[in-house]
C-alpha cells in the first residue's frame, strides 16, 4: 500500500455513527472512539486470566489542540502529553481491563456509592479491580498514585483481595515508624514496620532513599536480597530487601511491558483529529494482547512460538488482507485458452462444409464447456467434441439447435 493510499483510508476511519448519537452518548466525551474501545475491552475481559495484576497508567500520545482537557500532561513520561488509560495487566503483560480518564467526567461504572468518596486514584483501582474473575485468590500492585492505607484495607475487607502499593509518605496513616534520619543510621537495607489497626502492614525501607508501602499479601519476611551500586567499594553488593518489596518488583511492571512492546511496532497514527491516535493504541493493544495469547498457548502445547511480534502483526495483517480473495486456479498447462466471449458469425457458422482437424494441443469444447478436445474446425476457429459418446461438432453447425 502506498503512504498516500494509507493516508487517504485514514482521513475517512471513523468508528462512530453520528446520526444515531443520543442522549446518552452527549455525556461520554470519548463518544468518537467509545464503541470500538467497549468491544476490545469485553474481549480482553474474557481472556483467561493470571493470579497477580497490576494497575497503572499509559499516555497515548497526542500534542494536538482538539481534545481539549481530555488531553493530558504528566512530566515523567517519554511523551508527556496525550490521553491517560488506566489498564490492569498480568505480570505477562497481558491487558485485562482498561479505562480512559476523562477528569471529573470519568465514568465508574462499577463502583458502589459508598465508593465514590475515595480518591481519583483509589476509584480507579476498586473500578479495575472488579474485573478480576477470582479475588480471593489473587493479588493486584499499585504506585503510590492510586495508594492509602484506606483502599489496601477496604479491598481486603470488601472483596478479599489482597494487594501491595507502595506509599507517599503523608499517607502512612500516622503509623510510628522510624525516621529517615534513625534509619539511615541503621544502615543501607534497614527497615521499620507497623500493623496498622485495620490489619494493614505498612514498612519503611532504606534502599538508595527511604520508600514507604501498604501490604495485605505479605510483610517482611522471609527476606531477600536485591544487588544495589555501592559507591565505596565501587562494586554491586547485596542489600536485604523485606518480602513485599520483593513481590512488588516481579509483579508491578505488566503495564509497563505492554506499552513497551506496542512501542515496539507502533501503528503510524499521527493526526490532527483527536480520536485517531486512540483507535491506533486499541488496535495495538489488541495485537500484543493476541502475541501473548499465542505465546501462552504455545508454551501451553509445549510448542515454541514461533513468530516474533513483528513477524505476527505481518502475519496477521497478510491473513486479514487475503481473507477475501480466492486462491487462483491453475488451468493446465496443455489448455488452449481463446478470448472471452468468441463467437464465429452465424452466416458462417451454419453455411456448411466444414471439416474437423487434429491440433496436437486440447482446448475446452466451445459447446458443452465441460469437455477438452484435440478437434478443431478450421472454418469457424473453435474446438468441438468429436467422439462417438458425444459429437458437438455436428450439433453445433445445425442451424435448427445452434441458432
Amino acid at each position: 500500500m502506498t503512504y498516500n493510499r494509507f493516508q487517504a483510508i485514514k482521513s475517512n476511519l471513523h468508528v462512530y455513527d453520528k446520526t444515531m448519537e443520543s442522549d446518552l452518548d452527549l455525556n461520554d466525551r470519548f463518544r468518537k472512539v467509545s464503541p470500538l474501545m467497549e468491544h476490545i475491552r469485553k474481549k480482553c475481559s474474557s481472556l483467561e486470566q493470571e493470579t497477580m495484576f497490576s494497575i497503572d497508567e499509559t499516555l497515548v500520545q497526542y500534542k494536538g489542540g482538539f481534545a481539549g482537557t481530555l488531553r493530558q500532561y504528566i512530566k515523567n513520561k517519554p511523551h508527556k502529553f496525550g490521553f491517560k488509560i488506566f489498564n490492569l495487566a498480568g505480570s505477562s503483560g497481558m491487558i485485562y481491563d482498561f479505562m480512559p480518564y476523562a477528569g471529573q467526567s470519568t465514568n465508574y461504572n462499577n463502583l458502589r456509592e459508598d465508593e465514590l468518596d475515595f480518591g481519583v486514584g483509589a476509584k480507579v483501582v476498586l473500578n479495575l479491580s472488579k474485573s478480576i474473575d477470582s479475588p480471593q485468590r489473587s493479588a493486584v500492585f499499585f504506585d503510590n498514585f492510586f495508594t492509602g492505607v484506606k483502599l489496601v484495607a477496604h479491598l481486603k475487607k470488601e472483596y478479599n483481595l489482597l494487594s501491595v502499593g507502595t506509599l507517599r509518605q503523608d499517607r502512612t496513616e500516622l503509623c510510628p515508624l522510624l525516621s529517615d534520619k534513625n534509619l539511615k543510621s541503621l544502615g543501607r537495607g534497614s527497615y521499620d514496620t507497623k500493623i496498622h489497626r485495620n490489619g494493614v502492614q505498612v514498612i519503611k525501607w532504606l534502599d538508595n532513599k527511604c520508600v514507604h508501602l501498604a501490604s495485605t499479601l505479605a510483610g517482611t519476611q522471609p527476606e531477600g536480597k536485591v544487588k544495589r551500586w555501592d559507591k565505596k567499594e565501587r562494586t554491586k553488593v547485596d542489600v536485604p530487601s523485606p518480602r513485599a518489596f520483593e513481590l512488588y518488583n516481579k509483579n508491578m511492571g505488566g503495564v509497563d511491558l505492554h506499552d513497551m512492546l506496542v512501542q515496539l511496532n507502533r501503528l503510524p497514527t499521527r493526526a490532527r483529529r483527536w480520536y485517531v491516535p486512540l483507535i491506533g493504541y486499541m488496535i495495538d493493544l489488541s495485537l500484543v494482547n493476541s502475541w501473548l495469547l499465542y505465546r501462552r498457548h504455545g508454551a501451553s502445547l509445549s510448542k515454541p512460538a514461533r513468530l516474533e511480534s513483528k513477524e505476527f502483526r505481518l502475519a496477521v495483517s497478510k491473513s486479514l488482507r487475503g481473507a477475501s480473495k480466492k486462491p487462483p486456479q491453475k488451468s493446465p498447462k496443455n489448455v488452449i485458452k481463446e478470448p472471452r466471449g468468441y463467437r464465429p458469425d452465424l452466416a458462417l457458422r451454419f453455411e456448411g462444409q466444414h471439416s474437423p482437424v487434429f491440433e496436437a494441443k486440447q482446448a475446452r469444447c466451445k459447446l458443452c464447456t465441460d469437455g477438452k478436445t484435440k478437434v478443431k474446425c478450421p472454418k469457424c476457429q473453435v474446438y468441438l467434441c468429436f467422439t462417438p459418446n458425444r459429437n458437438c461438432f455436428m450439433t453445433y453447425h445445425l442451424p435448427v439447435d445452434g441458432a
